[in-house]
């Protein structure tokens, strides 16, 4: 199961009240209900990949539709593809789209905004919300590098009636394939979005899922960082022991001074020490040195060596 669907069966899960129905179902009809004559008359049909949803949606419908409902499973098996389940609603359509500020039969069209009380009041915003992500909504898994969460429309004006009634998310509005889409991509702000639509399970493991990610992300990076580190203390070492080398087996190191020849000898002891290492080495000698200070050394060491 995608996540996507994941989060549309938690929504689903969730009781609603009358009025919330009411407003749900006004969203997932507008925004994924097709409109057919047959010979019962007008009918809609609503479609979902998942049995949960398409379920639900049948006993929510029941409380307000009074004419018929039917279930239809549709299953591809050229293309080998999930089954589909369909709705099939027919019979007063026409007073019950009317009736549900759904559908305008005097302009011809869907009705794009929705009561104002319904944005007054949170509780019924939120399962209008809730409704548009069901019908056209989509969200990356958390376990993908990309993430992501989207509603696409078919017209404009439903993508920007969207965004204004989603005005506290910062949703973006792009043209793919001819559909409006709005969506966004940071993760605090799509997990309080699933916060948003009382996708609450979905959303506690959105969240301990990407935790987990960035986590492990931010431990392989720290991880890099040390091999990448220790290679190049590696390879500094490598050209200083050439150097202490080089030196010792001059005349020229006899007359080097104490702190020089001591750190020499700690050098050609520790090869994969770093600088600080180095210098802690050193206090145990008893002589007191920084890391600038055993850096200078080698300097010198390379001037004496140079000169030869």
């Amino acid at each position: 199961m995608s996540f996507s669907l994941e989060v549309k069966e938690d929504i689903l899960s969730h009781t609603f009240k009358e009025k919330q129905v009411s407003a749900f179902l006004n969203a997932y009809i507008k925004y994924n209900a097709n409109f057919s004559i047959t010979n019962k008359g007008l009918s809609i049909q609503m479609s979902s990949n998942s049995n949960k949803v398409i379920r639900s949606i049948y006993e929510h419908l029941k409380t307000i539709f009074k004419g018929d409902i039917d279930i239809r499973i549709i299953q591809h098996q050229k293309l080998k593809k999930n089954k589909v389940f369909e709705l099939i609603l027919s019979g007063e359509i026409q007073k019950f789209l009317t009736e549900q500020n759904i559908y305008d039969f005097d302009n011809g069209d869907k009705v794009i905004r929705i009561p104002s009380e319904w944005t007054k009041k949170e509780s019924i915003h939120r399962s209008y919300v809730a409704g548009l992500f069901v019908a056209c909504g989509s969200v990356n898994s958390p376990t993908t590098t990309n993430y992501h969460l989207e509603l696409q429309f078919n017209e404009e004006d439903s993508a920007t009636y969207a965004m204004e009634l989603l005005k506290n998310f910062p949703f973006k509005l792009i043209v793919r394939k001819n559909k409006y889409v709005i969506y966004m991509k940071k993760s605090t702000l799509i997990s309080d979005f699933l916060r948003y639509i009382d996708a609450t399970t979905s959303m506690m493991n959105y969240e301990a899922t990407r935790i987990d990610r960035d986590f492990q992300n931010s431990l392989n990076r720290t991880i890099n960082l040390d091999v990448s580190n220790q290679k190049k203390t590696n390879k500094a070492a490598e050209y200083q022991i050439e150097l202490i080398n080089k030196l010792m087996s001059s005349e020229k190191f006899r007359d080097m001074s104490k702190k020089i020849k001591a750190l020499c000898k700690i050098r050609l002891s520790n090869p994969d020490s770093s600088f600080s290492e180095l210098e802690y080495l050193m206090r145990v000698e008893g002589i007191s040195i920084t890391k600038a200070g055993i850096s200078n050394l080698f300097k010198i060491m390379q001037r004496e060596v140079n000169d030869n």
